[in-house]
C-alpha cells in the first residue's frame, strides 16, 4: 500500500476536505451568531447540515447507477468548492449581512447535500484500491486522519479565528477543498466496475436498503452500529458539560480536557492499530468484540466516576475502544459485500446513522434534562451490551461463509 498512488491520493483528499468541513462548520456557526445574535439561527446551521446529508444518501444510489466512484467524488468536491467560493465573496463584500443569512443558509444546504456522496463513495472506493489484506491498514488509517482533522479543526480553528476573520477562515476552507478537489483527479479505480442502472429509479434507490437485509452479516453489523449511534448522542459536547458540571463540579476548563483526550485516545488507537493490521485482519470479528468490551466497561465506569482525572483516563480509554470496533465494523462491511453492490448498501447504511445520530442528540438530551446526566450513560451501556450479544452470531455467519467459500473453490 506504500506505492499505491491511487490510495494515497483519496487519504490526502478526503483528510483536506475533514478539516476544511471543520472550519467551514466553526466559521459559519461564528459568523451566523455574530450576524443576529440568536442561538436558534446559529442552532439551524448544524441542522441544516444533517437534514441535507440525510437526503443526499437517499438519492446517492441514482449517481451509483450512472457514473464510476472517482468521478462522483469528484463532482461532489468540485461543487463544493465552487460554492465555497460564492460564499466567501459574499462574505467578504457584505460587511452586515443580515440579509444574506437566508442565502448564506441554502448554500449551506447545498453544499451538505454534495458532501453526503463523499462519505460513502470515499467508503466503497477503498476496497476497489487495496488489496483484501490492507483493509484494516487502509480503515484505520482514514479513521485516524479523520479524528485527527476533526480535533485540529476545531482547536485550531478556534485559534485562526483569534488572530484573523471569519471571512479569511473560509478562504482556507476553499483551498484545503481545491487541494483535495484536484487529489481526486489522480484516483484511478483499477475494479474495472461499470456503472449498472436498475430497472426504474425506485429500485435503484431501494437498492442498498434491500441488500442490507439480505445479507444476515451486513444487517447484524448494520444493526450494531445503528445501537451504538442511539447512544452516540452521549458524547456531544452539551451532555459531556453538564456531566463536567453536576458530577465532576467542574468548569469549561475540564470540559475541554476530557473532550481532547477522547480525540487523542482515538488517534493514538488508529496508529497502533497500524502496527497490528495484520492480527486484527485476522481477528475481526474477535477485535470488534474487544472494542465493544472496552467500550460497555469503561463507558459504565465513566457513569460512576467523581474525579476528573479519572474522568479523563476512562474517556481516554474509550477513544481506542471505539477504533479498533470501527475499523474492524468497516473491514467486515468491505468484506461481505461486492465492488458492485457496496456503494448504495454504504449510501444507505451512512443515510440511517446520520438520521440515528440527530435522534440521539434529541434524546440524550431529553434524558438528561428529566432523568439525570447518569441515566443517558447507564442507557448506553445497555445498547453495548445488546451489540455484544449479537456479536456470536455474527461470528458464526462470517465463519461459516468462510467455510462455503473455501468449499466452492
Amino acid at each position: 500500500m506504500k506505492r499505491n498512488r491511487s490510495f494515497h491520493c483519496l487519504w490526502v483528499g478526503q483528510t483536506m476536505a475533514n478539516l476544511g468541513d471543520s472550519f467551514f462548520i466553526l466559521a459559519m456557526v461564528t459568523l451566523i451568531y455574530q450576524m443576529t445574535g440568536l442561538t436558534l439561527v446559529a442552532a439551524l446551521f448544524p441542522l441544516f447540515r444533517v437534514i441535507a446529508v440525510s437526503m443526499s444518501g437517499t438519492v446517492a444510489p441514482l449517481l451509483f447507477g450512472r457514473f464510476h466512484l472517482q468521478r462522483i467524488l469528484f463532482m461532489s468536491q468540485a461543487s463544493q468548492t465552487v460554492l465555497l467560493a460564492v460564499v466567501v465573496i459574499l462574505v467578504f463584500l457584505h460587511g452586515k449581512i443580515e440579509g444574506m443569512i437566508p442565502l448564506l443558509l441554502v448554500l449551506t444546504f447545498v453544499i451538505s447535500f454534495l458532501d453526503g456522496w463523499t462519505t460513502p463513495t470515499r467508503n466503497a472506493l477503498v476496497p476497489r484500491l487495496v488489496e483484501d489484506g490492507e483493509l484494516v491498514e487502509a480503515n484505520s488509517l482514514l479513521s485516524t486522519m479523520d479524528q485527527i482533522a476533526l480535533l485540529t479543526g476545531w482547536s485550531v480553528g478556534g485559534g485562526i479565528l483569534s488572530v484573523m476573520s471569519e471571512a479569511e477562515l473560509l478562504s482556507l476552507t476553499w483551498i484545503l477543498f481545491a487541494v483535495s478537489t484536484v487529489s481526486t483527479l489522480f484516483i484511478k479505480d483499477r475494479s474495472k466496475v461499470e456503472p449498472k442502472r436498475s430497472s426504474g429509479r425506485w429500485n435503484q434507490i431501494k437498492s442498498g436498503w434491500v441488500n442490507i437485509w439480505n445479507s444476515p452479516a451486513v444487517r447484524i453489523v448494520t444493526a450494531i452500529d445503528l445501537l451504538i449511534v442511539l447512544g452516540a448522542g452521549i458524547w456531544t459536547g452539551a451532555v459531556i458539560l453538564v456531566f463536567v458540571n453536576q458530577v465532576l463540579h467542574k468548569g469549561a476548563f475540564w470540559w475541554g480536557i476530557i473532550n481532547t483526550g477522547y480525540f487523542a485516545g482515538t488517534m493514538v488507537a488508529g496508529f497502533v492499530i497500524l502496527s497490528i493490521s495484520k492480527w486484527v485482519s485476522k481477528h475481526i470479528v474477535a477485535s470488534m468484540a474487544i472494542g465493544l468490551t472496552g467500550m460497555v466497561l469503561f463507558t459504565f465506569s465513566f457513569s460512576f466516576t467523581t474525579l476528573p482525572w479519572l474522568a479523563l483516563t476512562l474517556i481516554t480509554l474509550l477513544g481506542p475502544m471505539f477504533q479498533i470496533r470501527r475499523v474492524a465494523q468497516q473491514t467486515i462491511l468491505q468484506r461481505n459485500t461486492t465492488n458492485e453492490t457496496y456503494p448504495e448498501i454504504a449510501s444507505a447504511h451512512y443515510t440511517m446513522l446520520n438520521i440515528l445520530y440527530a435522534v440521539s442528540v434529541l434524546l440524550m438530551g431529553y434524558v438528561t434534562d428529566v432523568l439525570g446526566v447518569r441515566y443517558v450513560y447507564w442507557i448506553t451501556t445497555i445498547f453495548y451490551i445488546l451489540c455484544l450479544i449479537l456479536i456470536p452470531q455474527l461470528h458464526r455467519l462470517i465463519k461459516s461463509q468462510a467455510q462455503s467459500s473455501k468449499e466452492s473453490r
